[in-house]
Parts: C-alpha cells; structure tokens; sequence
C-alpha cells in the first residue's frame, strides 16, 4: 500500500477520546505522507532540516511526532512546511461538506474489500502531488462504478465446490 493510501486511511481515524479529530495525529500523519512521499527515511530528513534551517532534530522526536506521542514546536512545524513546500492549511483539517463525508464513507468502505483496495492503490498510485487535487476528483466520480465492478466480481467470483470423499479413499 502507497503512502497516499495510508495517508487516506489515517485521516479517517479518530482520536482516542472521542468523535473528535485528534489534530496531532493528523499532523503526524501527514509529515509522515510528506516524508515517504519524497523517499526520507527519518534520518535523511533530519539531516536536511538540520543542514537547510540549522536546526538540531533527531530522528526519534520526528517518529514521536510522527505517530502522535510528541507535540510539535511551532518553528519546526513552520520549517517542515516550508521545507516539503506546502502551506499550514494542508495539516488543518476541514469542516467537510455532506458530499466529502460521504466520500469518505464510502471510500472507507472500499478499502475493506480486497478489490477495492486494489482498485484505490491503482487510482492513487501516483507519485506527483500535483495530481492528487485530481484524484481526488476522480474518486468522486468513479466509486459508484467501483462499487458496481466490486458487486459483480463478488457475483462471478467462481464457488468453490467441496465434494464428499467416497469411503474406498479414505482407505
């Protein structure tokens, strides 16, 4: 599974106290996309922070904040940003509308069927952020037809016939 579709995947979770996003999460989450997307290995990024702003990060903190055990600080947040060349807005989570959430819905949906994950890992295996805005479109468009391809593989899905065996090969 790409980093996209984990990325996709851990948006949808949800913090441990409740309903609510947990905004950490999220954050890490996404420096994680960032950071696989551009093939760093938490080493390599901290090096390249390091020696671009001079700032001092060891790998380890960047995990925590990574897997949401560590808060971020502002001026590495902001330098992480600047450094992968995405704006702040891209970590905050907005309000969705009715149509996104049910995207969401039935994109979780999906990812629980084998063929859909197939058929999400194909659409989404794009490694160039500039086409993620229209994947996202795409995704729109297509479950339905996702949904549809899914629901006849199921039909035709060949069965498989278990036969009894005859008391002479059991001997």
């Amino acid at each position: 599974m790409s980093s996209f579709q984990i990325k996709i995947l851990e948006m949808g979770r949800k913090s441990r106290e409740g309903n609510s996003v947990d905004i950490y999460h999220i954050v890490g989450s996404k420096l994680r996309y960032l950071r696989e997307d551009k093939g760093f290995t938490l080493e390599q990024l901290c090096e390249q922070v390091n020696k671009k702003y001079g700032l001092q990060i060891k790998p380890n903190l960047l995990g925590k904040i990574e897997r949401s055990q560590s808060k971020i600080q502002t001026d590495l947040f902001i330098h992480l940003c600047d450094f992968f060349e995405v704006e702040l807005s891209f970590f905050i989570p907005s309000k969705k509308n009715k149509q996104d959430q049910i995207l969401q819905e039935k994109l979780d949906e999906l990812l629980q069927n084998p063929t859909g994950r197939e058929i999400i890992r194909f659409l989404t295996s794009s490694p160039n952020q500039k086409w993620r805005p229209l994947i996202h479109e795409m995704l729109k468009i297509f479950i339905p037809q996702i949904e549809i391809i899914i629901h006849n593989a199921e039909i035709n899905k060949p069965q498989k016939v278990l036969k009894a065996a005859k008391s002479r090969e059991l001997l």
